[in-house]
């Protein structure tokens, strides 16, 4: 387990000498100023649930 911690700390100060803003901001989870419907790629992945069922049900056989 102490070689585990070891290998951590050391990527952190690395990350931290390359870009410690972008370190927060990953540690913080921040994506940007604006809402979580313009942020996130979801809503699409929901629409195209339908899509999908559609292409799926379409074929039978191998080709499903």
């Amino acid at each position: 387990m102490k070689n585990e911690l070891t290998d951590l700390t050391e990527l952190f100060s690395e990350s931290k000498k390359s870009s410690e803003f972008d370190v927060v901001l990953t540690l913080i989870n921040y994506r940007g100023m604006g809402s979580k419907e313009q942020m996130s790629n979801l809503y699409e992945w929901f629409d195209a649930i339908e899509f999908y069922k559609e292409l799926y049900y379409q074929y039978q056989g191998k080709k499903k």
